[in-house]
C-alpha cells in the first residue's frame, strides 16, 4: 500500500512573494548546547537568578515561548526550536540578538506561503492550461477522488490518499500558516510520496533539514514550480531532494 499525501489543491497557483510569520522565529542550536540552556522560564523569574546572555535576548525581546518546532525522532531537528515573541515590532531586533550567540547555528524568519485556489487569476503564459481545457474542467469539477474497482476513474492500485491540512480555519485567505508541520505530519504518518501545491520566494536552511528528513526515509517529495513564466526558484520546488513540477513547450 502506497500513501500518497496532498497538502492542499492540485489546480493550485503559486506567490512569487514571501511572507513571514509576525512573531515566530525558527532557530537551530549547536549540537553542543545544553537543553537545560535552551528550556526557557517566564521573565518574571528572572530577577531572582543571573541570567545567560541567551536568557537576556530572550527577556529583552519579550519571548513567550521556545518549543521545539518538530517532534520527529531526528538527529538533525531535534535542536531546532520555534521562537514565539509578544510583540512583532521585536522581530528584526532578536534575529539580531541570536546570531551573535555562539550556541546559535541557524537563525530565520518562518516562513508564511500561499495558494490560490480559485481559477480567477489565468496568465496568457499559462498556455498549458488552455490547451488541456482546464477551464472547461473546472466548471464540472476543481478536483477528484480515486476509489479502486468502483464507477469513479483511478489514479493507481492499492493507492491510499491523505489530504493534509495545513491552515488555521478562521483564516478565510490564501495564507497557509503551518506549511511545514503539515509536511512533517505526512512523514510521522509514513507517506511514500508527498505532493505540495504551494510555495513563495525564498530559501530557508530550516526547510531543508525538514526535506534531508524526509529524503532519508525514502520519500518522494513533489512540489509545484510555479505558474509566473519566470527564472527565479520557487521553494519548496527547488529544495534538493524536490521534484519540481513545471511545464514544457
Amino acid at each position: 500500500l502506497s500513501a500518497l499525501v496532498f497538502l492542499f489543491g492540485a489546480f493550485s497557483l503559486l506567490s512569487q512573494s514571501q511572507d513571514y510569520h509576525p512573531t515566530k522565529l525558527f532557530v537551530k542550536f549547536k549540537q553542543t548546547t545544553s537543553l537545560e540552556n535552551i528550556d526557557y522560564a517566564a521573565p518574571q523569574s528572572f530577577s531572582s537568578k543571573k541570567l545567560s546572555p541567551l536568557q537576556l535576548a530572550f527577556k529583552a525581546n519579550k519571548v513567550k515561548s521556545v518549543l521545539r518546532a518538530f517532534k520527529l525522532k531526528s538527529a538533525n531537528l531535534a535542536k531546532v526550536y520555534t521562537i514565539t515573541i509578544e510583540d512583532s515590532a521585536k522581530r528584526e531586533q532578536l534575529i539580531n540578538a541570536l546570531k551573535k550567540l555562539p550556541e546559535i547555528d541557524i537563525v530565520e524568519r518562518v516562513p508564511v506561503y500561499h495558494t490560490f485556489l480559485t481559477p480567477n487569476d489565468l496568465h496568457p503564459n499559462q498556455w498549458n492550461l488552455l490547451k488541456i481545457n482546464a477551464p472547461q474542467a473546472w466548471d464540472i469539477s476543481t478536483g477528484t477522488s480515486a476509489h479502486q474497482n468502483s464507477d469513479c476513474g483511478s489514479v493507481g492500485y492499492s493507492v491510499k490518499i491523505i489530504a493534509v491540512k495545513s491552515k488555521l480555519s478562521s483564516t478565510t485567505d490564501n495564507s497557509i500558516q503551518y506549511a511545514y508541520e503539515g509536511v512533517e505530519y505526512a512523514i510521522a504518518a509514513g507517506a511514500d510520496v508527498i505532493s505540495m501545491s504551494w510555495g513563495g520566494g525564498g530559501y530557508f536552511a530550516i526547510s531543508q533539514l525538514l526535506f534531508d528528513e524526509a529524503h532519508s526515509k525514502g520519500i518522494v517529495l513533489v512540489a509545484a514550480a510555479g505558474n509566473d513564466n519566470e527564472s527565479d526558484p520557487n521553494y519548496p520546488a527547488a529544495y534538493n531532494h524536490v521534484i519540481s513540477v513545471a511545464a514544457s513547450d
